[in-house]
């Protein structure tokens, strides 16, 4: 992944930056050495990409009533000096 393409102080970018990733991972076969010697499936791959699941939780923005992980981030970040 080119993450200089990605602005991670955006939501939308963000999130596409970690769906990218998500999904390139989800399709790895379960056979393929991911790190350590480790397979993907021993690793916890996903059969397949959801974007229902914890992604769509994720998405969230910080004005939902149960923002996402990612909106949390980027308003904390706001904070630093």
């Amino acid at each position: 992944m080119d993450l200089a393409s990605y602005n991670l102080n955006d939501l939308g970018s963000y999130l596409a930056l970690v769906e990218a990733i998500s999904k390139a991972q989800a399709a790895l076969a379960d056979s393929a050495v991911v790190s350590e010697g480790k397979t993907a499936q021993q690793l916890g791959k996903l059969a397949t990409w959801n974007s229902k699941g914890e992604f769509a939780k994720l998405s969230q923005p910080y004005s939902a009533s149960k923002p996402g992980k990612i909106a949390y981030a980027l308003e904390y970040r706001k904070t630093l000096p």
